[in-house]
């Protein structure tokens, strides 16, 4: 989409009634990450990988989103076609011609005839509609309508793409802070298993704990191993998002941007509020009644006459006729009225499956305020849980830290059991992935609700920008 938007007007894509003004400033943060110089440049790829070039480079290649841009270029161009309905219309025809006519008469005497004649023809032909009582007031109401509608869609696509990045970025994050939690849980395992190991070869301890050691020290090492299988996966399904190769080797900047915060003091009532006007399913949905409304009464003026101003200027010149040569010029102007009698019942037809469809219309209208209301307020829902969890989470891992470095200490010194150690161990990695996975899913509950508000590119961003 980034090379659709940075595309200059050329001579031959002129815009005589600007219908295309203003296509930029639809959803203009995303649109503006997404004309990022570096977005579609792979050799700019940065390592660790910011949230906001994930999105760019997204946005940048992502196929939906060059569809919805082109999309919006189809109906503003149908607006344009809608708007030439006011202008006159000029026609140029004409033909050159040359005959050659032979009489050939039997008998010595009697010579071939031969004949020549040539003939030019021109005709300028004029139609202007002059009066059509509001037919093309509502063609180009309908067809802005749907200019209206597309421009609303390709919000939702970009806002769609941007969480799609956004949750593949944060997969990673967590994948790769999963890692390394897991390698710190297993740094902490073999040093548990040596301990155990010196402790039975000096005979102060048992084989039955050097091998229960051992045990979960590999049981840790099974973990590191899932987790950087995952990892691999996570990076793999940035890259394609990014729409980088498959295999590349990338990094996230994990510390960049805005950091978990235990506050969360929105009204949902606000935010309901917010979705109301902002959310781009609904602005589709009204788009969508103001163009079908206005396709209805393009049916109903479709039974009512128009009236138009016609002119023909033509000129016939023919050379070598009999008898002689010729030249004729005519001149016309005259006011057409046209009226429609009967066409089969068909205008009938047409108006009442328009009404029809505006009743549907405004039928999808209600259902997509009920599910924005409920989406938003799972969404608020979600992101209060997961904030009072941040702190929680953040508490569990300092008093598991706590107990396995009593435990650890004391099992060194030979006045601890080997299994405290190992369940503070296992305490300690289970509270670790749990800071972690809060962490992740507080950003991704922010996005989710963010999407569902419909305000995913509500502000202007910069390249340390979190998401909102």
């Amino acid at each position: 989409m980034g090379v659709l938007l940075v595309i200059p007007v050329t001579h031959a894509q002129i815009d005589p009634f600007s219908t295309r003004a203003g296509l930029e400033d639809v959803s203009p943060d995303l649109n503006w990450m997404a004309r990022d110089t570096d977005a579609c440049n792979v050799t700019s790829l940065h390592n660790p990988v910011s949230i906001y070039e994930a999105v760019s480079r997204a946005l940048c290649s992502d196929p939906t989103a060059r569809e919805s841009w082109a999309n919006m270029l189809l109906n503003s161009a149908q607006v344009g076609v809608a708007e030439s309905a006011w202008l006159p219309t000029l026609d140029a025809s004409g033909t050159r011609s040359r005959t050659v006519q032979t009489q050939t008469v039997s008998g010595p005497t009697f010579p071939d005839a031969i004949g020549r004649t040539s003939d030019r023809y021109a005709e300028l032909r004029l139609s202007w509609v002059l009066f059509d009582f509001g037919q093309r007031d509502a063609n180009l109401a309908y067809y802005k309508g749907l200019l209206d509608l597309s421009k609303a869609a390709h919000t939702e696509t970009l806002q769609s793409v941007f969480g799609q990045a956004a949750g593949a970025f944060y997969a990673v994050w967590t994948a790769e802070s999963t890692l390394d939690a897991a390698d710190d849980a297993e740094k902490n395992a073999e040093r548990s298993y040596q301990i155990a190991r010196h402790r039975h070869l000096a005979g102060a301890g048992t084989l039955n704990d050097e091998l229960q050691a051992k045990a979960a020290w590999q049981e840790a090492i099974y973990a590191r191993v899932n987790a950087a299988g995952t990892f691999k996966t996570a990076q793999g399904n940035l890259c394609v998002r990014m729409g980088i190769p498959v295999e590349t080797d990338i990094r996230v900047d994990v510390d960049a941007g805005v950091q978990p915060d235990v506050k969360f003091t929105s009204s949902v009532a606000d935010l309901l509020a917010l979705a109301q006007a902002a959310n781009p399913k609904l602005r589709e949905a009204h788009a969508q009644i103001d163009a079908d409304e206005a396709n209805a009464k393009l049916a109903l003026r479709r039974e009512l006459p128009t009236i138009s101003l016609s002119g023909t200027l033509s000129n016939d010149k023919a050379l070598g006729a009999f008898p002689r040569d010729t030249r004729t010029g005519s001149r016309y102007i005259g006011i057409q009225i046209s009226i429609p009698i009967f066409a089969g019942f068909g205008d009938e037809y047409h108006r009442q499956a328009s009404d029809a469809q505006v009743d549907i219309d405004r039928a999808s209208l209600h259902k997509a305020e009920l599910d924005v209301a409920a989406s938003v307020w799972r969404s608020y829902q979600d992101v209060v849980t997961k904030t009072a969890n941040l702190e929680v989470a953040a508490a569990t891992q300092e008093s598991a830290q706590e107990a396995y470095d009593v435990a650890s200490k004391r099992y060194g010194a030979g006045v601890g059991a080997l299994l405290d150690v190992l369940n503070a161990q296992t305490t300690l990695a289970t509270a670790q992935r749990q800071v972690i996975q809060s962490q992740a899913d507080w950003r991704v509950a922010r996005l989710v609700l963010a999407f569902a508000i419909g305000t995913l590119d509500g502000q202007r961003w910069n390249t340390h920008a979190e998401a909102p």
